[in-house]
Order: structure tokens, then sequence, then C-alpha cells
């Protein structure tokens, strides 16, 4: 069983950026994430996702029949237990579909967790390309690898913009 003390939420409270937190906007983790883009963080030798410490925080243990965090505003990042509610699985999955982030392959973009780019950078990168930046100058400016600048302009990566 999990311990969810004051120790585990002080800790929690560290990996959250205060700037510019209200009760309606996204609480960004700022720790680790795991491949599906959720952030993560250790207790007593487990491995727990932030969005259900948070979901925890506000509505207390999940129901054995709703066992899922799921999000109002489908951001992985996300840890505002505002945006949290306990929910099955079937409902965490049709909110998925109907939100359109269902996709075997996972969350794409932005959405993914795993990039400090938007699908916005990315529009402005290849157009800055088309009218003759250099790639390498463009991906020092926005603090990514050459080869990632590459893939983004050869649309092996970020194809859905």
């Amino acid at each position: 069983m999990i311990r969810y003390n004051k120790k585990l939420f002080s800790r929690f409270l560290k990996r959250l950026n205060p700037d510019g937190l209200t009760l309606d906007t996204c609480w960004e983790w700022q720790g680790a994430l795991n491949t599906a883009g959720y952030g993560v963080m250790s207790s007593h030798g487990r491995t727990l996702t932030a969005h259900r410490i948070a979901c925890y925080w506000l509505h207390g243990p999940a129901p054995s029949e709703k066992p899922c965090a799921l999000h109002s505003c489908h951001n992985p990042k996300c840890c505002n237990p505002k945006h949290l509610r306990w929910g099955s699985h079937e409902e965490n999955m049709q909110e998925k579909v109907t939100a359109g982030r269902a996709n075997f392959l996972g969350p794409r973009g932005s959405l993914s967790g795993h990039t400090s780019l938007t699908e916005q950078d990315v529009l402005s990168i290849r157009s800055r390309v088309a009218k003759g930046e250099k790639q390498a100058d463009l991906a020092r400016g926005f603090k990514i690898t050459r080869g990632s600048m590459s893939s983004i302009i050869t649309r092996r990566t970020w194809k859905h913009v």
C-alpha cells in the first residue's frame, strides 16, 4: 500500500513550477516522465505517477471500481487536482478516443511529453528553413540536436504537422 503522507506530498510539490499556477491552468510536472509522458516519482521502492498523487490529494483513495486517474485537460504532464478525477479504464479509453488522443503509437507532438517543441515551433522551423535560415543555427536557438532538426525538416518526425 502506498503511503500518501506529508513527506510524499512535500516532495511532489517541489516538482511543480509555482509561477502562474491557478486552479484553471495545467500544473505541468517538472520532474521525470515515463515513456507515455506522465510525471513519475519513487516512494519506498515503487514508481508513482504524479497525476495519481494529485488525484489522491483532492479526491482521496481511488474507489475499486474507478482505479484510473482521468485528465479533463488531456495533458499527461498535468497535476492540477481540479483537472483530475477517478474513473474506470473504460471511461479513460472512451475519453481518449473522444479527445483524439487514441493512438496505438502513443501521443504525438507536444502531447507526447518528450519534447520541448510545440506544433507552432515546428511550423516556424520549417518556414524559416524554407526562407534560407541554417538548420544548425535554428537547432541551437530551439535547443535541439541537429539530427532532430533534420528529422523535423524531412518530416521523419512531426509528420502530423
